[in-house]
């Protein structure tokens, strides 16, 4: 147990070139999006005068986003594919590393820790690297964690977890996941325009003053969670636990989607299709934010 690992180098989830294509294609469908929209929406309104365009241009930049985060979805899948095929071995924590994860203007540097594993091939030979900062946290040194890695190049092992396998695709699929049902959701209330809003005694109730009330609430709740993300995410990093800090700050996005989307299905005169999809939205974030928390603070 007292073995030691001088100088592990720093070991990615993705590879550097799969990590600048996801972080491009988020970007440039973020500016593709927020480009096309009002476009398509100001060509909509030459050749339909009497129609705003929002619909149009709105469906036009979901579209866009959800193309960008699939193909970034397709490359993150076929990455956790082929570690699933590489070899499973035990490793032994050493300890944890501090890790520089940027540097605010000021100069104040963003300090995590990063968990040292070791491991041993068949072939007798030894190796270590460095994971994410802020996994393995709750583990102490001298822990038997379980480590993949290809054969072929052996400074490609990661830890056998959830955070070094799969948050990156899941958070990316996320990303793509909501923009879907905001696409689908504004599709079909598109077609049931026109159509006579339901009249069950749900629906009154909704549409009367305590149902908006409860809608007024939620909204208010949609804007505090995304206050907390953003607290989490950019000022609690400064002071605490990084993997704590990120842990509110994605709890808050949880629960600002999640409230958005029970307050946009508590609206006035909504239709079964958009409950449908808030409902989706509402599970798909509850699930998010567990699985989240549960990886990062140990919950």
């Amino acid at each position: 147990m007292g073995r030691r690992a001088a100088a592990a180098p720093d070991n990615r989830r993705m590879p550097d070139e799969l990590a600048g294509r996801a972080t491009l294609l988020l970007l440039g469908g973020i500016v593709a999006a927020a480009a096309l929209g009002p476009g398509v929406a100001w060509l909509w309104r030459l050749t339909h005068p009497r129609s705003s365009g929002v619909r149009p241009g709105l469906v036009a930049g979901l579209a866009v986003f959800v193309l960008a985060m699939g193909l970034v979805t397709a490359d993150l899948s076929a990455l956790a594919h082929t570690q699933q095929r590489w070899l499973q071995l035990p490793g032994l924590l050493l300890g944890h590393e501090a890790v520089k994860l940027r540097e605010s203007r000021g100069g104040r540097k963003l300090i995590g820790r990063g968990p040292v594993v070791e491991f041993d091939l068949p072939d007798g030979s030894r190796h270590a690297f460095r994971g994410l900062a802020g996994s393995l946290a709750q583990r102490a040194a001298g822990d038997t964690v379980p480590v993949r890695v290809d054969p072929a190049d052996p400074a490609r092992a990661i830890v056998d977890d959830f955070q070094h396998r799969f948050a990156a695709l899941w958070l990316f699929a996320s990303f793509g996941g909501v923009a879907l049902l905001g696409l689908l959701q504004t599709l079909t209330s598109a077609w049931a325009d026109g159509r006579p809003a339901p009249t069950a005694a749900w629906s009154r109730w909704r549409d009367g003053a305590a149902g908006q009330g409860w809608r007024a609430v939620f909204v208010r709740a949609a804007w505090a969670g995304g206050a907390l993300s953003v607290f989490g995410v950019f000022v609690a990093a400064e002071f605490g636990s990084v993997g704590g800090a990120f842990a509110v700050g994605l709890g808050g996005l949880a629960a600002a989607l999640v409230s958005a989307a029970v307050a946009g299905a508590l609206a006035v005169g909504v239709h079964w299709q958009t409950r449908v999809f808030g409902t989706l939205a509402v599970v798909g974030g509850t699930a998010s934010a567990a699985v989240w928390l549960r990886q990062l603070i140990g919950v």
